[in-house]
């Protein structure tokens, strides 16, 4: 009895250690696999692959391989790399060119757990701004777009605020027009932004106070300065919220175009000062603040070129806001967070829209 119990537990222990190497053997197997890594590139739904000029390459690296390996995407909008290794930590990076998306970026960082494997490599951000019908030779930048009415209001080249609507039903917009009544008596506006009854727009000539306007239902009057937005410094470019009670603006009153803040106390604006973490050592030219999702849109020189930067508060990254950048000299903008209405140094400069692609 005694030897058959040790027969027993002998068999037991060999069986086990059998399992045990025979485990190890197939997680080894595993981790050994190689097989290809393919699939298509898109932006948003769509491939990126319709464009006229386009160059899209894919980067991948992992610590087995001996160097990182690089396709070019094909006019199908597809990649494939061979002899790629399962269980082990991989990165993928790509980066696109093309006429209808400008640049692209995009970092993938994953494991893939078999072989062979079809992985899409999907980009979200903002579509090229296409020029609007209205644009002239001349010259059309900062553009405010009021939803409710479906009116876009913008400078001209004679520094005049002008508006057009659009017409869903057509999808045309009207012939632009100077605004109705004293506003352009002041000469040298800017950023106009309309609110309710009130336009808001800075005047009359560097260095620009900021006003207020009223609309009495035909044409806006009763023009009269904001006392506590104005700034001994440049005030070049401003956001105020829905209740006129919060205002971003851009003032160089320190030497540098930086990003300031004020609230309103009754009747009375109060400065908070200049908001640190929305303002570089660049030149920041543009402010927005999207409401909706409370991001901040910035317009800065930080890197050199006037791109377009989003930060989810006031004191996070700016980051770069792929598919409209760079943009020259220019870059005053719009945006409720999907659609963006954009100056760009274009024939000039061109008021254009883009689109988000989620």
């Amino acid at each position: 009895m005694r030897n058959i119990n040790k027969l027993l537990i002998l068999t037991f222990v060999v069986v086990l250690i059998i399992s045990l190497f025979t485990g190890c053997s197939m997680i080894k197997k595993q981790e050994d696999v190689k097989g290809t890594v393919s699939g298509s590139v898109y932006f948003g739904d769509e491939l990126l692959a319709d464009s006229d000029t386009m160059t899209t390459t894919v980067t991948i690296e992992q610590d087995r391989l001996l160097e990182p390996q690089t396709f070019t995407v094909d006019e199908n909008g597809v990649y494939s790399f061979e002899n790629i290794w399962a269980g082990t930590p991989t990165t993928i990076t790509l980066h696109h060119e093309s006429d209808k998306y400008l640049v692209l970026d995009g970092r993938y960082d994953l494991v893939f757990n078999k072989m062979p494997m079809v992985y899409d490599l999907v980009i979200e951000g903002w579509r090229t701004p296409a020029s609007l019908p209205f644009n002239t030779d001349k010259s059309e930048r900062m553009p405010w777009f009021d939803e409710e009415t479906k009116t876009l209001f913008y400078v001209n080249s004679a520094y005049d605020i002008c508006y057009t609507i659009f017409d869903e039903t057509t999808d045309q917009w009207s012939t632009p027009e100077l605004i109705p009544g004293e506003v352009n008596d002041f000469k040298n506006c800017i950023s106009p932004v309309k609110r309710g009854n009130h336009l808001y727009f800075g005047g009359p000539s560097y260095k620009y106070n900021v006003y207020m306007a009223t609309w009495d239902g035909s044409k806006w009057t009763d023009v009269q300065v904001v006392e506590g937005l104005s700034d001994e410094g440049n005030n070049w470019h401003f956001w105020i919220d829905e209740s006129e009670t919060l205002a971003y603006y851009v003032s160089n009153a320190s030497g540098n175009y930086d990003i300031y803040k004020a609230h309103k106390e009754g009747d009375i604006w109060v400065k908070d000062g200049k908001v640190e973490g929305l303002s570089t050592d660049g030149a920041e030219k543009g402010i927005f603040y999207e409401e909706n999702e409370g991001k901040f849109y910035v317009l800065s020189n930080k890197d050199g070129n006037y791109d377009i930067y989003v930060a989810d508060s006031e004191d996070s990254e700016l980051k770069i806001v792929p598919g409209i950048n760079s943009l020259g000299t220019e870059g005053i903008f719009w945006t409720n967070g999907e659609t963006m209405f954009v100056t760009i140094s274009d024939n000039g400069r061109d008021i254009a829209i883009s689109e988000i692609i989620k």
